[in-house]
């Protein structure tokens, strides 16, 4: 029984929660801006924290939430209100009445012009009564002891009723949690971040191994659905760091750090660890692993599996057996795989190419190394992606050496993600490419990688709030990636929040001040604030990032001096042109911000005929708002598969 009341107390508390959130977004109804961010400033939480506890509650994500109060809001004035379609939807929130129609058909099965006939007609079912109000509503007696029957009779079953919801909720949030990894969610407190190992080995070029041993440790640690664990991008940032544990602890928002070393002399491997607690500035534990190299797998295992002991999480029979997989059992294959990692990290040309050499050779060695095939698929999209190959041929080769992934380990989430985004943005099968994400995430929901592919796909389709959502996901658990802050600016941009996005590409600056795109982006938002000298400041800080460009990074404001923005825009049009292969979306972009439309949709239909990796962004990029209704910009939309994916629609004014 104390058990029972503990679930109850538990109900409650979740119940002012919900309420607590639904006061709020009924507060800002009217208000189509209000949103996701909104709504985590109001509560006062971190994004993480408010979507982690939504979805215990509730199973939704937050703009899920946001949207069905709107929606049941919506049901309600229709039934009770004289009013049209068009003015409900405007006054729960919809900018768009088209919109609130496709949103309240897919949530009620039925059109909100249906809404009193649905009504009128459930009302005259006869057998339709509740029954716990039915059993009440039928006259008895007409004794006197007849309504003290009635209200104990009340009482028993509202009772009955209370125990047996709050025992579901237990059981759901215990039991079907368990079953699907995606809605299990992390304690907070269980979060840890896997810092660069030392190379100790006598040998300085084995640091590629000590990584890669690292960063195995840490992909078990994201099998183990309890735990946060920060991704390997952002805690390389820490390589060479001076700051402390706690300082580092708190740069990524976590509880516990796990510093370590491997010592490698020939078929024999050493390897330290040392957990800590940084809240209380201690070490909670440490221990030595020494052993045949063959046997590295079973080293990294035996850590990830002890880490979760410390941390006082059981780990479930498929969580083990994911981390005590053993991945190949021929150590020179995984060398190489390593030292395909190692080059692959450094996210450069160069570095890129090295890393197909190292990855062809560690699948030679040994052709059911299904990680290496995705390590290969991986770094023919990121060369195609930043057009560093041909288009065509690149896809080609990560699609063939994702599905050998595939083929060989179904259960693979690396595999599952790259397949998503080259369906995304290669083919355009956008629900094809939500599938295989969706999997990646059910497979590991700790990777980040797989969360920002997703906000990306949903960043497409129009779905803002969502992708927002996704992306600050992706960042608690990788805050250093640049690709990640890049996408997060884009998508305020596209909601109009030009101080918000601008603020993220500061943070981006820091992180990276040679992330060419982020002053580009910057430049465009100048020139849309109207503050053009910052519009100037920041091309010349994009051409000055490219070495190519640096000398012409002078030329800028005496561009300026002499014909304002329209001439430095002319100007790049023109270099960009004189290039081998020049960039038919980048094009777009300069015609358009000058207003030339019928030169801005050439260059457009030349970018979707050629299937530029970044084209699809066009449906929801803002600058394309002028051209909406131009007959060839929507078939160019049709050409992309994107026709009938709901988008808020932002005005924009052309004035170069």
């Amino acid at each position: 029984m104390e058990q029972n009341k503990g679930y109850l107390n538990q109900f409650v508390m979740n119940s002012e929660f919900v309420k607590r959130l639904t006061d709020i977004v009924e507060a800002n109804l009217a208000d189509e801006n209000f949103g996701v961010e909104d709504l985590v400033r109001e509560m006062g939480l971190s994004h993480i924290n408010l979507h982690r506890k939504l979805k215990t509650n509730s199973n939704q994500t937050i703009s899920q939430f946001i949207r069905e109060i709107r929606l049941k809001k919506a049901k309600a004035l229709l039934l009770n209100e004289d009013l049209t379609v068009s003015e409900i939807a405007y006054r729960v929130g919809f900018g768009s009445p088209t919109y609130f129609n496709k949103c309240f058909h897919e949530y009620y099965g039925y059109p909100p012009g249906e809404v009193k006939k649905k009504s009128l007609s459930i009302e005259n079912e006869p057998n339709n009564e509740n029954p716990l109000t039915t059993v009440f509503a039928k006259k008895e007696s007409k004794s006197p002891g007849t309504s003290l029957i009635r209200l104990k009779s009340i009482i028993i079953v509202s009772l009955a009723f209370l125990i047996l919801f709050s025992l579901t909720y237990f059981l759901y949030i215990t039991f079907i949690k368990e079953v699907n990894p995606v809605l299990r969610l992390k304690d907070t407190n269980k979060s840890i971040a896997v810092l660069p190992f030392k190379n100790l080995s006598a040998n300085r070029e084995n640091q590629y191994f000590a990584d890669g041993v690292m960063e195995d440790i840490l992909n078990n640690l994201c099998h183990i659905k309890e735990l946060k664990v920060i991704s390997r991008a952002s805690v390389e940032k820490f390589r060479e760091s001076t700051k402390d544990a706690q300082e580092i602890a708190e740069k990524l928002h976590v509880h516990f750090l796990l510093e370590g070393s491997v010592q490698r002399d020939k078929d024999k491997v050493k390897v330290i660890v040392q957990l800590i607690d940084t809240s209380h500035d201690q070490q909670i534990w440490f221990e030595k692993f020494e052993n045949q190299l063959l046997n590295i797998f079973v080293i990294q295992s035996n850590i990830a599996q002890k880490v979760a002991r410390e941390l006082g999480v059981v780990l479930s029979l498929k969580e083990t057996e994911r981390i005590e997989k053993i991945s190949t059992r021929n150590p020179e294959a995984y060398d190489r795989y390593l030292m395909g990692r190692f080059y692959w990290n450094k996210r450069t040309r160069e570095g890129l190419k090295k890393s197909i050499t190292h990855f062809k050779e560690a699948i030679a060695l040994d052709p059911e190394y299904a990680i290496g095939y995705v390590g290969l698929a991986d770094a023919y999209y990121i060369q195609t992606y930043w057009r560093w190959i041909d288009r065509e041929a690149g896809f080609a080769e990560a699609k063939k050496f994702v599905l050998q992934a595939l083929k060989l380990d179904p259960n693979l989430p690396e595999a599952h993600a790259t397949l998503g985004i080259l369906l995304c943005w290669d083919e355009w099968k956008w629900e094809e490419a939500r599938k295989e994400i969706l999997i990646a995430l059910e497979l590991n929901p700790s990777y980040a990688i797989a969360h920002q592919y997703y906000s990306e796909l949903l960043g497409i389709l129009g779905q803002t709030e969502e992708a927002l959502e996704e992306i600050n996901i992706a960042l608690a658990l990788d805050p250093y990636s640049r690709a990640m802050l890049s996408n997060k600016s884009v998508y305020y941009y596209n909601q109009g929040k030009l101080e918000e996005s601008l603020s993220v590409l500061k943070n981006l600056e820091e992180v990276d001040p040679n992330y060419q795109l982020a002053y580009l982006r910057s430049f465009i938002i100048f020139l849309r604030k109207g503050e053009n000298l910052k519009a100037v400041e920041a091309f010349q800080k994009f051409l000055a990032v490219d070495s190519l460009s640096v000398s012409q990074a002078d030329s800028v404001k005496e561009i300026y001096h002499k014909s304002k923005i329209s001439g430095i825009l002319k100007w790049q049009i023109v270099s960009e042109l004189k290039k081998t292969r020049p960039n038919a979306a980048i094009l777009a972009k300069y015609n358009i911000l000058l207003g030339k439309k019928e030169e801005s949709l050439k260059w457009l239909e030349k970018a979707v005929q050629i299937r530029v990796p970044e084209i699809p962004r066009i449906y929801t990029d803002p600058e394309y708002k002028i051209l909406s209704l131009e007959p060839r910009f929507k078939k160019m939309i049709n050409q992309l598969g994107l026709t009938g994916y709901p988008k808020k629609d932002l005005e924009i004014k052309h004035k170069p």
